[in-house]
């Protein structure tokens, strides 16, 4: 299981990392913000979403057409190893434990991480909560009236609450599943227009109080990862351009009286004491000032997207979500299983002091089983096939092949002769263990 979630989200990250380049180039070279916010939105919902079709960009080794199983005189071997045997070199086994317990140690940091920052966000919401119960009220009826104008006009079905704070901070959108609000500081409130709603109302209009989430919850599962961290500073930057597109567009209020009141916003709550928690939809320069000032002054905003450019990206959306990269672990058939190979590695091994003698003959006679359970033109190819058909996983190929060495194993004699073996089968027959089908089958 620690397996595949690791897959799913080393995937997610890959494909991510894609979205993020797009996104960037998009940024760089057109002046499409809802584009480049549509991208960055994706890099975090990608993150989010499990794959569903799985493209394999690594090989099984134990599990592809090059396996070769060496039956050979064994005595021949033997004897270069100095008496040594070995199922897999000290050195194998040695790689494949440090591999495992780095999974291990890797998986436990990210699960700790992921719960401190999970809890440490909430209680930062729960705080910022009741800080704003105690200390916002409702805002004027004056306010209420314009910013119900406003809405009306960029066609909102609900009109959220205007509320008025002492609080010393940005204005922004809350919302934590109930009604949306609107939290104005005080000192702001006294100052601006009311007109002025309108920059703050384009971000209920595009739902960025429910991005907010999106986001955090990719914080929360890759708080390791730098492109969440780097794509939630981009993704609001494009959200300010896409917010003043839309009440320009829209609205289409007077160029140089809006710059004036996003300038008087800027200058006042340049650097606000208090920061709102990840949720908050919070209104700010986005980074962008100046790109900002030229567009709404110039009267040419940004290029907003047609209705084929965003059909044409949603479908190649819905294609990216589903998709998931995997990885194969080595099965360690095909070079446990060369003879000289392993001979090889065990007299390298021994010379090096890495293993004994005793414990080489060990590794070397319980290699010789395995190398006899394992048939390439049989087990192998078998389980290639199925895999690549999606019968079966990875996992269940592996402990397909050790179940094979097992029954293999007791077939060739390892627990009596196949009379034994027979009479066994009969006795569990007579005492009615098994039916006589499932003997015939067994046998």
């Amino acid at each position: 299981m620690t397996d595949l979630l690791l897959q799913i989200a080393l995937s997610n990250v890959c494909i991510s990392l894609a979205l993020a380049i797009a996104a960037m180039v998009v940024e760089a070279t057109a002046k499409r913000p809802a584009l480049a916010h549509l991208l960055w939105l994706l890099v975090f919902v990608k993150l989010l979403t499990p794959p569903v079709f799985s493209i394999p960009v690594v090989t099984i080794p134990g599990l592809t057409d090059n396996t070769t199983v060496v039956i050979q005189d064994h005595s021949q071997i033997a004897p270069q190893i100095s008496g040594n045997e070995n199922d897999v070199s000290g050195s194998r086994e040695t790689r494949t434990a440090i591999l495992a317990q780095a999974k291990a140690v890797f998986s436990l940091i990210w699960l700790l991480g992921s719960v401190f920052v999970f809890a440490w966000s909430l209680v930062r919401v729960y705080r910022f909560n009741r800080l704003l119960g105690m200390e916002s009220e409702v805002a004027p009826q004056e306010s209420q009236t314009v910013a119900a104008r406003i809405a009306n006009r960029l066609r909102l079905k609900a009109v959220p609450t205007i509320y008025t704070t002492s609080a010393h901070l940005s204005p922004l959108v809350w919302w934590i599943g109930r009604k949306v609000r609107i939290v104005v500081p005080g000192v702001l409130l006294d100052q601006m227009d009311t007109r002025q709603f309108q920059w703050i109302l384009a971000h209920v209009r595009r739902r960025d109080h429910l991005v907010r989430w999106i986001e955090w919850l990719a914080c929360v599962c890759f708080w390791w990862n730098p492109l969440v961290w780097w794509g939630r500073h981009r993704l609001r930057a494009n959200e300010e351009l896409c917010c003043d597109a839309l009440v320009v567009s829209s609205l289409k209020p007077r160029p140089h009286t809006y710059a004036d009141s996003l300038l008087a916003v800027v200058e006042c709550l340049a650097c606000p004491p208090l920061r709102p928690p990840a949720v908050a939809s919070e209104v700010n320069s986005g980074g962008l000032l100046e790109r900002r000032f030229k567009m709404i002054v110039s009267g040419t905003p940004n290029r907003s997207n047609s209705r084929w450019l965003q059909a044409g990206v949603l479908l190649c959306a819905a294609a990216v979500l589903t998709l998931g990269l995997t990885y194969a672990q080595e099965v360690s058939t095909e070079a446990a299983l060369d003879h000289d190979a392993v001979a090889k590695e065990l007299r390298a091994a021994v010379a090096a002091g890495e293993i004994t003698e005793e414990q080489a003959k060990a590794q070397w006679e319980a290699f010789k089983k395995r190398a006899f359970a394992l048939d390439h033109n049989g087990v192998a190819k078998e389980l290639k096939a199925a895999v690549a058909a999606g019968e079966m996983t990875e996992e269940q190929a592996r402990a397909a092949i050790y179940r094979e060495i097992r029954e293999r194993m007791y077939a060739r004699g390892s627990e009596g002769s196949q009379d034994d073996i027979r009479r066994r089968i009969e006795a569990a027959v007579e005492s009615g263990e098994r039916t006589r089908e499932e003997a015939d089958a067994r046998y």
